[in-house]
């Protein structure tokens, strides 16, 4: 075997070397890359509710009707961001303190369609009330 073959034989073996070490480095981070990317999609949820709870917030200061609707328009769109999280499959192999924090999160949404139909009464019901006042008062 000549120096050329030799060189030829180590500068391939260097070569696979490299692209080893670059796969490697790729299948070793792909999971870290969708866990962050899925904590990204978490907190665009979180922030989603948090905008959600400040319109909510504003139903006993701002135009009701206007307000009311802004809220169910802010509900449908959080509810269906919320549905991602069940399709998060890197955030629950971190530990259970995740998978706990991630079904917590996942049940607000049940909780506010379960209670969504009384805050619609409630808000119907002070919208007659308030029509009602008016037409004593003003005539």
């Amino acid at each position: 075997m000549g120096i050329k073959a030799k060189l030829m034989a180590l500068i391939i073996v260097i070569v696979i070397a490299g692209l080893v070490s670059v796969g490697g480095y790729v299948i070793m981070t792909a999971p870290i890359e969708e866990a962050k990317r899925e904590m990204q999609e978490f907190e665009a949820i979180i922030d989603e509710f948090r905008t959600f709870r400040a319109d909510l917030n504003s139903l006993i200061t701002g135009q009701l009707v206007e307000q009311l609707q802004r809220v169910s328009a802010k509900r449908n769109t959080a509810s269906a961001r919320l549905k991602g999280i069940s399709n998060f499959t890197a955030l629950p192999r971190i530990n259970d303190s995740v998978v706990v924090s991630l079904n917590i999160t996942s049940r607000i949404d049940s909780i506010i369609t379960d209670r969504w139909p009384g805050l619609e009464q409630s808000a119907t019901k002070a919208l007659a009330e308030m029509s009602a006042v008016a037409l004593d008062v003003y005539g």
